[in-house]
């Protein structure tokens, strides 16, 4: 690929301003025909793939997909094939649509009929769950950044967001093809039911690892003198485990991916080294402990009712919820979360209710101290303080928090973690999601 950097080069030359004579003189074609050198030769990569390509999308809201692409297969010119981990029918069915490559000031890779790139767009809440008018901020159009040996980054034009393609291997090919890409997801999410709490060691030191399918989050920590050490990312699904959006620090290595190999998991580092993941019954440290380290904050996403959460639960959360007429009004706010912000250092938590009606939120904000008891594990919250005051009500959870003492707990269900608040006398449950702001 290092001459499409080349030219690629070249075109941003051109762009940022040379005079057309200077670099007529300089180099042996015009830009215009050089620009559409470009464009042959971004779409020529794409084709030439002799096993299609793994690739990587990320959305703004939530997370990364994975997805396989076969551009021009079998004969279908400006058609590409795909499949996709979105869900159990995407990960099994091969979607076929049009694509163009294009030139608007840098190569541009446009997917011109609805596939599974659409899908994550999709402005329809009910196709995906997104929100009215952006789906999950996830962009069709997207512009070639740049290239290495068996890679091409691009980046979408409305909320770039990336989409990296690398070169598949036949074995991977095989598995996307063959119907299996559907198999290895569901296994690999078999395991993480059976264990629910994950260890490995690295190095002499035990880690734990958090997993989520629905943030698509995945969260490593450890205890180091003391103290605790923690790290995430976002994940998807491959052909052969699970891919790590960036690397995960561990020590002076990286976790990389999540191998499965022969009905196990294991942790891939940069090295190379492979370490099993395996099960335990409990946890390297308890949630509440976590919370402000690990975790900045327990989210309940707009009409959401995760596992665990008791109808006492979700007759305060849904409160939130209800305020948005369903469907929504035009004109109106499209959807409330809600969320507990945790600062540890200065012991507060926040109690925030985000009403949207663009991509901005008004915010409805409570500020209360709190005191942690090491013995029950119970939270006590008081000193209440009005940070501002939005659209979004949240009284009856401000006067849950104020009347009750709660423990944090794990639950985990489908072999997602999540976290539950639980009141003293155990007459309210609330199962929110745990998230970490990077």
């Amino acid at each position: 690929m290092n001459r499409l950097n080349g030219l690629l080069c070249l075109v941003l030359l051109v762009l940022a301003g040379c005079n057309r004579n200077d670099v007529d003189l300089i180099f042996d074609q015009t830009p215009n025909e050089r620009m559409s050198e470009l464009q042959r030769e971004v779409k020529q990569q794409l084709v030439e793939a002799k096993y299609g390509w793994r690739v990587l999308s990320t959305t703004l809201s939530k997370g990364k997909y994975g997805h396989y692409m076969d551009f021009d297969a079998n004969g279908e010119k400006d058609r590409v094939r795909m499949i996709s981990d979105i869900n159990n029918i995407t990960s099994e069915i091969l979607r076929t649509s049009a694509y163009r490559v294009k030139l608007i000031n840098a190569p541009m890779l446009s997917f011109e009929t609805y596939n599974y790139i659409h899908e994550l767009a999709d402005p329809d809440p009910n196709v995906i769950g997104g929100e009215i008018g952006n789906g999950l901020k996830a962009d069709i159009e997207f512009e070639l950044k740049r290239t290495t040996t068996d890679s091409l980054f691009f980046v979408g034009r409305k909320f770039r967001s990336e989409l990296i393609f690398v070169r598949a291997t036949e074995a991977e090919q095989q598995v996307y093809l063959s119907g299996k890409y559907k198999d290895v997801i569901n296994e690999v999410k078999s395991i993480f039911v059976n264990n629910q709490i994950n260890l490995f060691d690295h190095k002499g030191t035990t880690h734990q690892m958090t997993i989520n399918s629905d943030s698509r989050t995945l969260g490593i920590m450890h205890v180091e003198n003391g103290n605790i050490k923690t790290s995430y990312d976002l994940f998807s699904f491959t052909a052969d485990g699970i891919q790590i959006g960036k690397p995960i620090p561990l020590g002076d290595d990286y976790v990389v991916k999540i191998l499965l190999e022969n009905h196990k998991l294991y942790i891939v580092t940069d090295k190379g080294d492979k370490l099993e993941i395996r099960a335990s019954q409990n946890p390297l440290l308890p949630l509440d402990k976590l919370m402000g380290t690990m975790y900045t904050k327990l989210f309940s996403p707009f009409r959401v009712k995760y596992p665990g959460t008791n109808a006492a639960g979700d007759n305060i959360l849904y409160q939130v919820h209800r305020q948005i007429p369903n469907p929504p009004v035009a004109g109106g706010a499209s959807k409330i979360d809600l969320q507990l912000v945790w600062d540890a250092t200065n012991k507060y938590i926040y109690l925030q209710g985000l009403m949207y009606y663009s991509a901005t939120p008004t915010m409805t904000t409570y500020r209360y101290s709190y005191t942690f008891d090491e013995t029950t594990r119970m939270f006590k919250l008081s000193n209440k303080v009005i940070q501002s005051t939005g659209f979004a009500q949240v009284s009856l959870m401000d006067t849950f928090l104020l009347n009750n003492r709660f423990k944090l707990e794990y639950y985990y269900d489908q072999g997602n973690a999540y976290g539950r608040i639980v009141s003293e006398d155990g007459k309210v449950t609330m199962t929110l999601m745990p998230l970490a702001d990077k």
